[in-house]
C-alpha cells in the first residue's frame, strides 16, 4: 500500500496550507486504502507505542488521567475538565473561516 503523500489521492489548497479534500463515496478502493494509511506508525514505534500508552492510562483511569496527563504534558493542573460554552464560542471565533469552511465539509462527508 503506497502512503497517501505518493498515491492518487486529490490534494486541494486551503488556507495557504495543502490538505486533502477526500469524498469518500467518490474515492476508488485503492485511494481509499491509501486515506486510512498511517505509514508514520510504521516509521515511529516508539510514537505509537507512546500513544497506546496514553490511551490505555485515559481507559483504565479516566479523568484521573486526563488531568495527571495534562499537568505532564501541558504543564497545567486543571481544576475542571468541563468547558464552558464561552470557552467553545471563543475557540470558535479564533478559528479562520476557511478552517471552519475544512472541518464542515469534512464533516458531510462522513
Amino acid at each position: 500500500m503506497s502512503s497517501p503523500a505518493n498515491s492518487s489521492l486529490p490534494a486541494n489548497s486551503l488556507g495557504g496550507a495543502s490538505r486533502r479534500v477526500l469524498v469518500w463515496k467518490k474515492l476508488s478502493a485503492r485511494q481509499r486504502a491509501d486515506a486510512l494509511a498511517r505509514p508514520w506508525q510504521e516509521r515511529r514505534p516508539a510514537v505509537a507505542a507512546g500513544v497506546r500508552r496514553i490511551v490505555a492510562a485515559v481507559r483504565r483511569d479516566g479523568d484521573a488521567a486526563l488531568r495527571r496527563l495534562t499537568r505532564k504534558f501541558d504543564g497545567v493542573a486543571l481544576k475542571s475538565l468541563r468547558v464552558r460554552e464561552s470557552e467553545f464560542v471563543a475557540a470558535e471565533n479564533a478559528l479562520p473561516s476557511k478552517d471552519k469552511a475544512a472541518l464542515r465539509a469534512a464533516f458531510r462527508n462522513i
